[in-house]
């Protein structure tokens, strides 16, 4: 029993890592169950006994990035400072993109066609992450670790570029996986954290340094923004 139960594991992995590649370099609608059955070296109706249909194999490729519990761990935890909270599920995040690029790839450009339940569940577990990393902006920027950025709008750009990593990254690449991510992290967090020396320290010279970094950096913004327009003069 035990023997079985491994040798079909082994099969069924066998099976999504092929149809990743197949789906990855051919595209999914030009790849059929018979090109995976090729590719295995075994018949198409042994492939039938696994998977019914190429969606179903879609779907298993899927439900393997839908849980992120493992990437929101310890991010509440208030016994952290807010921005060692922030790079923890910042690479969390991308550990778990550099790890499957091929299968966020495809779940990507062909996400329209999982079925609705599925969707549905990977659109919810997106929200979650997109929550935490706002809540946790939000409060290191309230610890005054962070620029006063706007949290949301902070958040669509660390998650972009996080999430985009499978459009350029691949893991024979020359950079290794946890190169990448610390990449990416540093160059982000970079952007928006505030040197050791402007943040708040608790003294009078602490609190004008921050004023003078927090005055300066919304005169660059406000410098760059487009002006609003002139109201209509009245008649």
């Amino acid at each position: 029993m035990a023997e079985t139960k491994a040798r079909n594991a082994l099969m069924v992995k066998s099976i999504l890592d092929t149809a990743t590649e197949l789906f990855d370099q051919r595209g999914y609608t030009e790849t059929r169950m018979q090109d995976i059955a090729s590719a295995m070296g075994v018949t198409r109706p042994s492939l039938y006994y696994y998977f019914n249909s190429k969606e179903e194999i879609l779907v298993a490729l899927l439900i393997d990035l839908i849980s992120v519990d493992r990437v929101l761990m310890g991010v509440d935890d208030p016994s952290l400072p807010a921005l060692d909270r922030l790079r923890d599920l910042m690479r969390r995040i991308g550990r778990q993109v550099v790890d499957q690029p091929a299968r966020l790839r495809i779940v990507n450009r062909h996400f329209a066609q999982v079925p609705e339940k599925f969707r549905k569940d990977f659109t919810r577990q997106r929200r979650r992450v997109r929550s935490a990393l706002t809540a946790t902006i939000g409060a290191a920027v309230a610890e005054g670790v962070l620029r006063p950025v706007d949290p949301e709008l902070a958040t669509s750009i660390i998650f972009g570029a996080i999430t985009g990593i499978p459009d350029w990254y691949h893991p024979s690449s020359a950079i290794s996986a946890e190169e990448t991510i610390e990449t990416i992290t540093s160059v982000l967090l970079g952007g928006i954290a505030l040197p050791a020396e402007g943040r708040y320290d608790g003294t009078v010279p602490g609190v004008i340094r921050r004023i003078g970094e927090d005055l300066a950096y919304l005169e660059r913004l406000t410098q760059t923004a487009p002006l609003p327009a002139a109201p209509p003069a009245a008649d």
